[in-house]
């Protein structure tokens, strides 16, 4: 049996959450989503500002030489023209460039959503009213350093287990990495304690770090009926990518999105995104961010074989 501590079901906030002043963050994440222009939108104004100075030479010479003034006034209008144009080529790329540089690192924008995920993991806890003593299953449990030789970038040690994964449809970019970051995620919290599995679930803003339609649920665990991973086809997606030669795009002809999901016995489920694919080009697949998401699992089918007595269904 759920019950949402949130009354009308789902709420939205905004809270800013990171470690940076609010503005300079905003900038530093627009700047890694925005588009650097390729370096010809400046030649191009430099080339027409270029023939319209050397047209305004040949007017002026037209005018000096063959006292021809009224070639001279249109041919000089046309290559004055020629200039204007030029230099609003140049300013519009040198705007374009102030918005998208300089970039921060791939390493910065995953430090800004490590510590995005850990506020709202404490977030969580207080929103579904749970202490860190009331947890029957912790951060650590799932992934210790002992297993995988390094945390997770959700981890939370003594703190919940969150996942996270791109909402659908939000604006992407491949890293230097080679991994695809987004400027939206929806994260899931798994509180489970002696008693229920709590569930909170919000979208996260990673442009600003500002929290949007939080929900909370609690679910008696005898409730809880799967939990599982599952691919389903989406419409098609194209994510824009830094690479201009890729002309801005990484297209996936039958995209598929793996998704994890906790499903209850009334038919409610949450669901987050943890993997992208097509379905017709074997091993075409979009790098994420590593959630952990099989250690997951594993261990909240665990918890769940222990709380209900036997063993946890996986459909």
């Amino acid at each position: 049996m759920a019950r949402d501590r949130t009354g009308a079901g789902t709420i939205t906030t905004e809270v800013a959450i990171g470690g940076l002043a609010i503005d300079a963050r905003r900038d530093a994440a627009r700047r890694y989503f925005t588009m650097t222009p390729p370096r010809s939108d400046k030649r191009n104004g430099i080339l027409v500002a270029g023939l319209g100075i050397v047209g305004v030479g040949n007017a002026g010479a037209l005018v000096g030489l063959t006292d021809q003034w009224a070639a001279g006034v249109v041919i000089g209008g046309v290559a004055l023209g020629f200039v204007g144009q030029g230099l609003r080529l140049l300013s519009v790329y040198r705007r374009r460039v102030e918005a998208a540089e300089p970039k921060p690192t791939d390493a910065h924008m995953d430090a800004l959503l490590g510590d995005d995920i850990r506020d709202t993991a404490d977030r969580a806890l207080l929103a579904l009213g749970i202490t860190l003593d009331e947890l029957a299953l912790r951060s650590r449990d799932v992934d210790p350093l002992t297993k995988g030789g390094h945390r997770r970038l959700a981890d939370q040690g003594r703190g919940p287990i969150p996942v996270f994964g791109p909402t659908p449809f939000t604006l992407g970019r491949i890293g230097h990495d080679g991994k695809w970051r987004f400027a939206r995620y929806r994260i899931m919290v798994i509180c489970p304690t002696g008693h229920n599995l709590g569930i909170y679930t919000c979208d996260l803003d990673s442009t600003t770090g500002h929290r949007l339609h939080e929900r909370t649920d609690e679910y008696h665990y005898d409730d809880v009926v799967a939990v599982r991973t599952t691919t389903t086809t989406t419409p098609d997606i194209a994510i824009r990518v830094l690479d201009a030669t890729a002309q801005n795009r990484v297209a996936l002809g039958s995209p598929l999105h793996r998704q994890f999901q906790i499903i209850v016995s009334s038919g409610d489920r949450g669901s987050i995104i943890v993997g992208i694919e097509d379905e017709h080009e074997s091993g075409q697949t979009v790098p994420l961010q590593e959630s952990g998401i099989e250690a997951v699992i594993e261990a909240v089918r665990r918890i769940l074989r222990v709380k209900k007595g036997g063993i946890a269904p996986s459909l």
